[in-house]
């Protein structure tokens, strides 16, 4: 089984490395996901694969990527302004003095996917 999913990761560097917002999965509008799956043998599930990103304003993003490994695509993000001034404000709130535990991340998305999917991971 795969799982596909997309988020926002905001992080600092100074004074020290932290992960300082993770969004929610982001969801795609359904149609530009109608696209035939190369790897049909392999992949059953329409995903989005994003590969680059820019800032097309303070308050948008452009997110480039592929649906299937067969379509190029563009999706626009807004809304960026808003989401970043709250990360802000919260993050000045709520000072660490340290950066997080290593696989913080690792394991926030692993788990985020278990609670998402159903699907359980086993440690080998």
């Amino acid at each position: 089984m795969r799982f596909y999913s997309t988020h926002v990761i905001v992080m600092t560097i100074e004074p020290v490395f932290k992960v300082v917002y993770v969004s929610g999965d982001i969801s795609y509008p359904k149609d530009s996901l109608r696209v035939p799956i190369v790897r049909y043998r392999y992949i059953q599930d329409s995903f989005f694969f994003p590969v680059g990103l820019i800032l097309e304003s303070a308050d948008s993003l452009i997110v480039g990527g592929h649906v299937n490994d067969h379509s190029s695509v563009l999706f626009r993000l807004q809304g960026i302004s808003a989401m970043m001034n709250e990360v802000i404000q919260y993050s000045q709130e709520h000072k660490l003095k340290e950066g997080p535990k290593l696989l913080m991340l690792q394991n926030y998305t692993r788990q985020s996917v278990e609670r998402t999917s159903g699907y359980k991971f086993y440690d080998f």
